[in-house]
């Protein structure tokens, strides 16, 4: 307890110096603050003020006429005088210099005496001047020279060697000094009565602390007195989690026997999956061991190697499935028949063991769409794999319709279709098991659906299954309603994660939209390629998907709208 009471009385001792420091530290900022200040005013006045005396003395030689003589003058030319306000020159408190007007030269001098004293009078500062090792300082400031030069801020002025002294005002000092000893005294009776207080809360603390002990340890349980809020507290919560702690013994148990379940259904997914790669695998090795002609043994590989990637995707969506938001928004124009020509590619691993064709009907004018292209790639490849699964045979058609504006139906019609239980599970809410891979890719696929927008049907009647897919693929409504800075935050982590420091990437990322804004209002040709120079070599592939449609479809008024909005977003980031 001692040396807890001499540890607190340490740290109060540290608060009171600590703040005590902070104004001593504040004080000296604001004073170097103001003597770079004042140093700054000062040369500038001194330039400012040479500036104008050479110009008035060029306006006397032009124009026999002063318009500014802050001070007495005099001018010489070949060491004649031509104007002087003095009787005597004295050289040791004169100021000589030479200016040069119509290619003739003049010297001017003045006063050093006056010079300071309406230096004093401007700056309203006690400013000494020392010039060829003489002192000067205005006529009603007394000082003792060697020691207003010790505290004083000095300025040099090269052209003219003259060094300038500026003697800090006293009268500040002694103000802030006053101001402090009030604040050190008043502080210092708050502190001390706090620290009072502090003292009494700490020994009830320490006496309430040793009670609770001794009631926990089974001495006193019942007639406790303490004397703080918090003991009691504290009391109250110790007696509810030796009440809470007796009851968990029950749902731990619960617990144990939730986690072996939860265990033995991912040991049975695993099982799966593992039972499900080994035929792929079996097959590639086979395939490496046989002698076959080059074309077939590559046809084989890639096709064992396209399943097991498949089941190895299935895999990770299971375990590791995550929604990136940028991912979510990741919306691109694309060629609706590209995109079908690599879906049925990639469906051939399932097409090759079977008798099964799939037809595309294509009832789009423009088959360029704005989608979540790989978003919609998925829901169409799971639906039908979850198909080819269970087909061996038959037709199925793939029709794209633009039903209405901005809208794409995209519908999967299964000729002489056999019931499938998983397809007919879309129309139905199902709750998430990752323990079965086809009751998963349902959900993923109605996730899928959300994030695009859209949404599913399904018809089936004696002989055909009808899915129909409806997906909004308005792009000026797109651009209203989509955050740019989610794009620009996405770029800017590649940027970091690349090479760039996080001030060069904000600089690098400011100058591609400045520079995408004039592309889209002028299209210059040499700024197009350099644009997408930029987003190619920095994989930017959105803006970069987003730019070249808008160049290659600019007379389309509809994607004028787009370019406006996009450079209306562009210009608020």
């Amino acid at each position: 307890m001692k040396n807890s009471f001499k540890q607190l009385m340490l740290i109060y001792l540290f608060i009171v110096l600590s703040f005590i420091s902070l104004i001593f530290l504040i004080k000296i900022d604001i004073d170097n603050y103001e003597q770079k200040n004042l140093k700054n005013y000062l040369k500038n006045t001194i330039f400012q003020l040479d500036e104008k005396v050479k110009k008035n003395i060029e306006h006397y030689i032009n124009y026999q006429k002063f318009t500014f003589k802050p001070f007495k003058l005099a001018i010489y030319q070949n060491d004649k005088i031509i104007y002087s306000d003095f009787k005597n020159i004295n050289d040791n408190n004169f100021f000589y210099s030479e200016i040069e007007i119509k290619n003739k030269k003049y010297i001017y001098t003045y006063s050093l005496l006056e010079y300071i004293d309406y230096l004093n009078l401007i700056s309203n500062s006690n400013i000494i001047l020392k010039y060829n090792n003489k002192l000067f300082f205005k006529n009603n400031f007394y000082t003792n020279s060697s020691d207003s030069i010790k505290s004083a801020i000095q300025i040099f002025i090269p052209y003219k060697k003259m060094l300038f002294y500026i003697v800090p005002d006293k009268n500040l000092n002694i103000l802030f000094m006053d101001k402090l000893s009030l604040y050190i005294i008043v502080n210092s009776i708050l502190f001390f009565i706090l620290f009072l207080i502090l003292k009494k809360n700490y020994f009830y603390s320490i006496k309430d602390l040793n009670l609770i002990l001794n009631s926990i340890n089974g001495n006193n349980k019942k007639n406790i007195k303490l004397n703080t809020d918090i003991g009691i507290s504290l009391k109250e919560k110790i007696d509810n989690i030796i009440n809470t702690l007796k009851n968990k013994e029950n749902k731990i148990s619960e617990l144990k026997i939730h986690i072996k379940q939860i265990e033995n259904k991912n040991n049975s997914l695993i099982n799966d999956l593992i039972f499900s790669i080994n035929t792929p695998i079996q097959n590639l090795i086979n395939s490496l061991n046989i002698k076959l002609s080059k074309d077939i043994e590559k046809s084989l590989i890639i096709k064992n190697i396209s399943e097991i990637n498949y089941l190895m995707e299935e895999f990770k969506n299971a375990f590791f499935f995550s929604s990136d938001k940028f991912v979510q928004n990741c919306f691109e124009f694309f060629d609706i028949n590209k995109f079908h020509s690599e879906l049925v590619y990639f469906l051939s691993f399932y097409l090759s063991k079977k008798t099964v064709n799939i037809k595309k009907h294509m009832n789009i004018k423009n088959s360029i769409v704005f989608s979540n292209k790989d978003k919609l790639y998925k829901v169409l490849y799971k639906i039908l794999t979850l198909i080819l699964k269970e087909k061996e045979s038959g037709n199925i058609i793939i029709s794209y319709s633009l039903i209405k504006s901005g809208v794409l139906e995209v519908k999967i019609i299964d000729k002489d279709n056999i019931f499938n239980d998983y397809i007919l599970l879309l129309n139905k809410q199902i709750p998430l098991d990752k323990t079965d891979i086809k009751l998963y890719d349902i959900m993923l696929i109605k996730k899928y659906i959300k994030d695009l927008k859209g949404i599913i049907f399904l018809n089936q009647n004696d002989s055909d299954l009808i899915i129909k897919i409806e997906i909004s693929v308005d792009y000026i409504d797109f651009i209203k309603n989509y955050d740019l800075n989610n794009l620009k935050n996405l770029y800017l982590t590649k940027l970091i994660e690349s090479e760039y420091t996080v001030s060069q990437a904000n600089k690098y990322i400011k100058e591609i939209i400045a520079l995408s804004i004039d592309v889209l209002n002028n299209f210059n040709p040499d700024k197009i390629n350099i644009l997408k120079n930029y987003l190619i070599k920095n994989d930017f592939h959105i803006f970069y998907n987003w730019i070249n449609f808008i160049i290659e479809y600019k007379d389309d008024s509809n994607v004028a709208v787009f370019k406006n909005l996009l450079i209306e977003k562009l210009r608020s980031l």
